[in-house]
C-alpha cells in the first residue's frame, strides 16, 4: 500500500514539473515573439533613417554603355535557364571523388 501512494506522489511531482515546464516554455515563446518583433521594428526604422540620409551626390549613374551589357546580360540568362546536372564521381557522403588516381610524383 504504501509503494501505491508513493508511486502516486512520485507521479504527482512529475505532473506538476511537466505542467510547470510548459507554462514556462509558453512564457518563453510568448517574450521571443515579441522581441522579434520589437527587432523587426528597430531594423525597419534603421533602414528607413539610413535611406532617407544617404548622401548620393558623389555617385554617378551608370553609362549607356554599361546599361547596354547589363540588358545584354538579363536578355540572355531569360532566354536560356541554367540548366543543373548531377556529376558522377561522389562518394557516399557527397563529397567529390577524383576521376582519375593521383601520380605519386
Amino acid at each position: 500500500m504504501e509503494n501505491v501512494v508513493l508511486l502516486e506522489i512520485i507521479i504527482g511531482l512529475i505532473l506538476a514539473q511537466t505542467l510547470f515546464l510548459v507554462v514556462l516554455i509558453r512564457a518563453a515563446i510568448s517574450t521571443l515573439v515579441e522581441e522579434i518583433a520589437q527587432l523587426d521594428v528597430s531594423i525597419a526604422e534603421a533602414l528607413r533613417s539610413i535611406v532617407e540620409n544617404v548622401n548620393l551626390e558623389g555617385i554617378e549613374p551608370p553609362n549607356p554603355l554599361q546599361m547596354l551589357l547589363m540588358k545584354l546580360v538579363e536578355g540572355h540568362l531569360a532566354s536560356r535557364p541554367i540548366e543543373a546536372r548531377v556529376i558522377p564521381g561522389r562518394s557516399a557522403d557527397g563529397k567529390f571523388k577524383s576521376e582519375k588516381p593521383l601520380s605519386a610524383d
